[in-house]
């Protein structure tokens, strides 16, 4: 179990899970099974690559800048439930569950479901994690608001994909 919380552990799950979730909407969009998923995939990979980009700059301020960890993330639980993140347990998209292409449209966009509640999940972590102080905590919230719109466009579809 960690012992002691790092935040470059989280930022680096953060980052991996972002480039992971380009390159998924990459090799989806070249495997497209209809022209809607290819484009929807097509604008996503876009989206997220220029998340990262983004989420570069957060982690640069965020390291340069000290700051205190918030006192919840110092129990046992806390440290626990990180410890399982940065392991990539809790995650779909670290776990290896997209290496297989889907068989459906309806496959592909419920990974592309869990990729984006992933995303999220960790977005919100670190976006607790700073202070209310912190620019980068607000260029976090934009991202968690994009990663929401990326998960309503798709299920969007999938609402179509399943009828």
């Amino acid at each position: 179990m960690v012992t002691v919380f790092r935040p470059g552990d989280l930022f680096e799950l953060a980052d991996r899970i972002e480039k992971r979730g380009r390159e998924f909407y990459q090799r989806m969009s070249r495997d497209a099974l209809t022209p809607r998923i290819r484009a929807l995939f097509e604008r996503l990979a876009h989206e997220e690559d220029r998340h990262e980009g983004e989420f570069r700059r957060i982690v640069d301020e965020a390291l340069a800048m000290p700051f205190e960890i918030p006192d919840g993330y110092a129990s046992p639980e806390m440290m626990a439930y990180l410890d399982a993140l940065h392991r990539g347990g809790a995650l779909h998209i670290t776990a290896g569950e997209h290496r297989q292409p889907p068989l459906s449209e309806e496959q592909a966009l419920l990974q592309a479901i869990e990729y984006e509640k992933d995303a999220i999940l960790l977005l919100h972590e670190i976006y607790d994690l700073f202070p209310p102080s912190m620019p980068a905590r607000a260029a976090v919230a934009d991202l968690i608001r994009a990663e929401k719109s990326h998960l309503a466009r798709i299920c969007g579809l999938l609402g179509g994909a399943a009828a």
